[in-house]
């Protein structure tokens, strides 16, 4: 026969702990947006700086993309 027992926590105390708990297992999640960095990997004078990045700039403007790049 199953029986069954009361817990004596209240069920948020039970949620909170296993939120902590969980937290404290799980690796920090992997895209952390940065403005500047993203700004110097795909910004327009980075884009400038080589030969394939003006071509990018150079196919972008021929479709008629409002943004060449970012910012």
């Amino acid at each position: 026969m199953h029986v069954v027992r009361q817990c004596d926590l209240p069920v948020a105390m039970l949620v909170s702990h296993f939120y902590s708990w969980y937290t404290y297992l799980m690796p920090k999640r992997v895209y952390q947006p940065k403005k500047k960095k993203h700004i110097r990997k795909h910004g327009f004078r980075r884009r400038m700086q080589t030969i394939g990045g003006r071509k990018v700039l150079k196919h972008r403007r021929l479709v008629g993309r409002r943004r060449v790049s970012v910012i």
